[in-house]
């Protein structure tokens, strides 16, 4: 019983400090710097009390700042053909295979 009393007043307290957090304006760093609590238990919490509070409610989890897709470039054929000597392509597609059926499809013409 006095777990489930701990683990109540724990999840009382995360609710509190993310609604703290989407209120306060300031990035994920600068908000963690003042509460003293590290990144990460804030994603954690935030992925675990959801948009509603409760736990295993979340529908999304936290949004990456960047992810490197690595650079794209030509293929050349190793018959010494030099990249002067092809053409540029007029369009450029890249396809991510998201799961679940989605892909996100960006196309540069």
């Amino acid at each position: 019983m006095a777990r489930r009393q701990a683990g109540s007043d724990r999840r009382a307290q995360w609710q509190a400090r993310l609604r703290r957090f989407e209120r306060s304006g300031q990035s994920v760093a600068q908000f963690c710097k003042a509460e003293s609590i590290s990144a990460w238990s804030l994603y954690d919490w935030r992925r675990k009390l959801g948009s509603s509070g409760k736990v295993g409610t979340a529908r999304h989890a936290p949004a990456a700042d960047f992810v490197d897709a690595g650079t794209m470039r030509v293929a050349l054929p190793d018959e010494g053909v030099s990249a002067k000597d092809l053409e540029v392509p007029s369009a450029i597609e890249l396809r991510i295979e998201l799961g679940g059926a989605m892909v996100l499809r960006i196309l540069r013409r």
